[in-house]
């Protein structure tokens, strides 16, 4: 598991945020891909559209008909479910962001981290 584990779980976050923001319009896998290599992440197709399967399969996105965007993409909506997820995880997502993002670098709590006999970061 380890670092995979913990990275796919930010990119699940980070796909129903984005679908949350989006609300009243649809995501498709290449809307997804380009907002997320524009925000620095190195994605493929191969992460992106099995991500969006996961989604669904799991009840927090749903596949519709129709949507933004040209051409024959698969749309997905933000479903209840995904809402109330989003809703219970955003305390834990602000704190994650104002204690460990918010101060970069200089954050003890991230600088502390590392693995015993190497060396600190």
């Amino acid at each position: 598991m380890g670092a995979r584990y913990l990275i796919t779980g930010m990119l699940r976050t980070y796909v129903l945020l984005l679908a949350h923001r989006n609300e009243g319009r649809t995501v498709w896998g290449q809307l997804v891909a380009s907002v997320m290599r524009n925000q620095g992440w190195q994605i493929s197709a191969g992460t992106v559209y099995p991500l969006l399967r996961a989604l669904t399969r799991e009840g927090l996105l749903e596949p519709v008909r129709g949507g933004d965007g040209a051409g024959r993409q698969k749309h997905y909506e933000l479903t209840l479910m995904g809402r109330e997820a989003l809703v219970e995880a955003l305390p834990f997502i602000r704190t994650l962001v104002v204690d460990y993002v918010a101060d970069g670098a200089t954050s003890t709590a991230v600088m502390d981290i590392h693995l015993p006999g190497h060396p600190k970061p």
